[in-house]
């Protein structure tokens, strides 16, 4: 897989997994507050759901932690490279076999 940069990735380095903040200049200043006050937390409802599930299974795949959920790997499994990069969780050495047999990375909490 090419780790090049693409047209969708720019401006995106500068505050990605930084903690920075994001809001508009233009933003009223509640707006830059809100945007201030999520700075260490994972940034959505399901990224909070997977990274509780995870906590609880110790391990496990983002087939499992969907279907733990009960919530679709289509809204799962985008939930993990965020969580990633933040440094929330954390790939182990492990794969397992996923319903389709191919091998899914195995994940868990950070330290």
């Amino acid at each position: 897989m090419n780790n090049e940069p693409t047209l969708f990735d720019r401006g995106r380095e500068k505050t990605e997994g930084t903690g920075v903040a994001r809001a508009r200049t233009s933003d009223p200043q509640t707006s830059r507050e809100a945007a201030s006050s999520m700075r260490g937390r994972p940034a959505s409802q399901l990224e909070t759901l997977v990274l509780k599930q995870l906590q609880a299974m110790g391990t496990g795949t983002s087939e499992e932690v969907a279907d733990a959920l009960g919530i679709s790997l289509q809204s799962i499994s985008p939930r993990f490279a965020p969580l990633d990069r933040r440094g929330w969780i954390v790939k182990t050495d492990e794969k397992r076999a996923g319903s389709s047999g191919r091998q899914r990375q195995v994940w868990r909490v950070a330290p």
